[in-house]
């Protein structure tokens, strides 16, 4: 057996992750549930925040096989119990507790968001299937939090742009075969996905000023994605 190989395939350890995952969103469900008035109905809410990045890796993971899970890719999971959490507020009315506990929830997503990262890299842990899975989670508690902002009167439909970019990316990226070539590394867009989560998060915490903050989250996400749609429209009749 080769080093930092494992007797069972990774499908088999994602499985077993991915089931804990979920059993750490039932307990803190279930402990929950009377203090911010959750029904069943938040279940559906949490299962798609949780599966859906998943899945959404999944091209990625079959192409790169990776074999190990890894501690990043547990702290991503880690996280990913609490982005399905806050998804659990999806049909709520946002009163003042609901918001409060959100925001500290979504904090601190964002802050094991720079932890799997700094993980990886001083463990060499790094993969392309760990840093998908840690993008569309990302995705995920941005779309969720644009969300909760527009339920919850914050803001106006047009928060949903911060949501609703990644997925509208991925559409085109199916559709169109010039979307499909690779994009340059810029640290750019995980500076703009930072603050576009922290702009999200202070949109939905019960302070002044939520208009100001989503404004500003839109900003930079808008702003980022137009970068990289510019660079790719004018390379849209090269050779891939």
């Amino acid at each position: 057996m080769s080093p930092g190989s494992h007797p069972y395939p990774f499908s088999a350890l994602l499985a077993g992750h991915l089931v804990f995952a979920a059993g750490v969103t039932a307990l803190a469900l279930w402990g929950t549930a009377e203090r911010f008035g959750l029904s069943i109905g938040a279940l559906p809410w949490s299962v798609g925040a949780l599966a859906l990045p998943v899945v959404a890796s999944e091209g990625v993971r079959r192409t790169t096989q990776p074999r190990i899970m890894g501690h990043a890719n547990r702290v991503t999971l880690l996280r990913a119990s609490i982005v399905a959490w806050v998804a659990a507020f999806g049909a709520t009315t946002g009163t003042e507790d609901q918001m409060l506990w959100v925001t500290v929830a979504a904090t601190a997503a964002l802050a094991l968001d720079g932890l799997d990262g700094w993980i990886a890299r001083i463990t060499d842990g790094a993969s392309p299937y760990g840093a998908q899975l840690d993008m569309e989670f990302d995705a995920m508690l941005m779309l969720v939090l644009s969300w909760l902002a527009l339920q919850w009167d914050q803001t106006g439909p047009w928060i949903l742009v911060c949501g609703l970019a990644r997925y509208a990316w991925i559409a085109a990226y199916a559709m169109l075969p010039w979307f499909r070539r690779p994009l340059p590394e810029s640290f750019r867009r995980k500076a703009a996905c930072v603050v576009g989560i922290m702009g999200l998060t202070l949109t939905i915490a019960p302070i002044p000023g939520s208009v100001v903050w989503g404004a500003a989250a839109s900003a930079a996400l808008a702003g980022s994605f137009a970068i990289d749609l510019v660079w790719l429209v004018r390379r849209r009749s090269h050779a891939l």
